[in-house]
């Protein structure tokens, strides 16, 4: 008996640290990109793993392990689209902010105290001495003249008239109705007084609504907006399928590229499976965009890249990109196709980027003069400012590639952080060489998992406070050589 109440202590004991674990998740995600360094352009670890984080998530697979949802299931554009929203939504706001209070209108003036008058438009002018009384009862007297006289334009003669007040004093049921409105009188004034205070308080009450109207613009603005993109022909995206999301704050603009996958629309297995890899990853023939980018890029990228560039583009500006802050992030291909898509913002639609970071992104995406003019603009080392980043995990084959040629077909831009397991973190690291991070490539380690959990790990170690303020990691291998698939088909 004692040993299954003690199983049970334990086993409640385990489901409270549960239960705990699932409301904590939610609270340290809560607005957690206010700790986003929008306009950073040097080493940000926080900046790289929230970015690390949405880059993955991008991945349907993944999003179906983080949400318990079926990764067939958001292959469908529009689920994985509401799926990513309500995943990180709550990531760029604070949900818990109260909502403004609309202030409360004033009241009418009431009238019930004049429902037993007469009509408004009859009441005698203001009763406030026996002087205005007499100046009333002299008018009631003379109209009564007025309808008694066959002639009423007839100066009424004196005599008569006394005798007429006399007649019309000795009537008591006309005294009462002059004491009557003579009392509606006294209530009209003061409801003339309560309508003044009415409309004193009505010229508040508009004042406290246009404020609460632009508390309510500032609240409902902060929620973000997503919006996904995907090429919309279904027989081009067999093999030309790329993915974005763009997320839009009131200060920032984050577009975040889905790497290789499989494409959904594809007509065979293998076209599934080795459509994007064979059309898209495979073309590495230099094609010249022109439009004020210089140089030549890889066409497959390109060419991928311009079935949403227009409209993507055109999204960002429409965002508020050329005033806010503007980030581009993505892993594997995503990240290739965000240098590509920087440069065409950057020189071909007058946006400015603020920050390009990649994760498991090829390392040359262009020649040398396309890296060139990357260099001039998002990279000054000795200034401080590496807004172009390309984070490599360890030996990650993918970040590898193409191999860097020199001036002719393919050269490198970007600063080079080396994640070197969960331990080691080299910011601004050489570019790879013969002897320098030798090694055999592995694809093992292309995991954008890895990516974050790594991150993670150097923000652990360096700025220790700053990890209760940002979301759990994702599950990963627990060692940087833990094997897995020599090739792994969902990169």
């Amino acid at each position: 008996m004692k040993t299954t109440s003690i199983k049970l202590m334990i086993l409640s004991a385990m489901l409270l640290l549960s239960f705990e674990n699932v409301i904590a998740q939610p609270a340290r995600e809560i607005n957690c990109f206010r700790n986003f360094g929008a306009s950073d352009q040097n080493q940000q670890n926080v900046n790289a793993y929230l970015l690390s984080y949405l880059s993955a998530m991008i991945y349907p697979e993944r999003l179906a392990r983080e949400t318990a949802q079926s990764a067939t299931s958001l292959q469908n554009d529009e689920r994985f689209a509401e799926a990513f929203e309500n995943k990180f939504k709550h990531w760029f706001y604070d949900t818990n902010a109260p909502r403004p209070t609309a202030p409360t209108a004033p009241r009418d003036p009431s009238t019930a105290s004049l429902d037993d008058c007469p009509s408004l438009k009859k009441y005698f002018p203001a009763v406030s001495s026996s002087t205005a009384v007499t100046g009333t009862v002299n008018k009631a007297i003379m109209d009564k003249v007025a309808l008694s006289s066959k002639s009423p334009g007839l100066k009424v003669n004196p005599v008569i008239a006394m005798k007429v007040q006399r007649a019309v004093i000795a009537d008591p049921a006309f005294m009462e109705k002059l004491k009557k409105e003579a009392a509606c009188e006294a209530k009209y004034q003061l409801y003339l007084e309560e309508v003044k205070k009415y409309e004193t308080a009505y010229d508040k009450y508009e004042r406290d609504y246009t404020g609460y109207q632009m508390a309510m613009q500032i609240f409902n603005d902060r929620i973000p907006e997503f919006e996904y993109f995907h090429n919309p022909n279904p027989s081009d995206r067999r093999f030309r399928d790329p993915e974005a999301m763009l997320i839009s704050t009131p200060t920032l603009v984050i577009v975040v590229f889905r790497g290789t996958d499989r494409s959904s629309t594809s007509w065979t297995s293998f076209g599934k499976d080795w459509g994007e890899w064979i059309v898209t990853d495979a073309v590495a023939i230099p094609h010249t965009p022109g439009n004020g980018i210089r140089g030549t890029v890889h066409s497959g990228f390109w060419n991928s890249l311009s079935a949403i560039r227009s409209r993507l583009t055109s999204s960002v500006i429409r965002h508020g990109g050329k005033t806010k802050k503007v980030w581009i992030t993505g892993h594997s291909l995503g990240g290739g196709q965000a240098a590509l898509f920087a440069s065409h913002l950057q020189f071909s639609s007058a946006v400015d980027v603020q920050g390009i970071y990649t994760f498991g992104g090829p390392s040359c995406v262009g020649n040398s003069d396309f890296a060139n003019q990357m260099k001039a603009k998002f990279t000054n080392a000795s200034a401080g400012i590496h807004r172009f980043q390309r984070f490599e995990y360890v030996r990650d084959a993918v970040a590898s590639l193409p191999i860097d040629l020199g001036s002719f077909i393919y050269a490198k831009a970007g600063t080079r952080n080396l994640i070197d397991g969960y331990d080691k973190y080299n910011f601004n690291r050489g570019e790879r060489s013969a002897t320098f991070d030798a090694g055999i490539p592995s694809f093992c380690h292309h995991h954008p998992e890895f990516y974050i959990n790594g991150i993670h790990a150097l923000i652990k170690r360096v700025n220790p406070g700053m990890i209760s303020n940002l979301p759990f990691p994702t599950d990963s291998p627990d060692d940087k050589w833990e094997a897995c698939s020599p090739i792994d088909w969902v990169l």
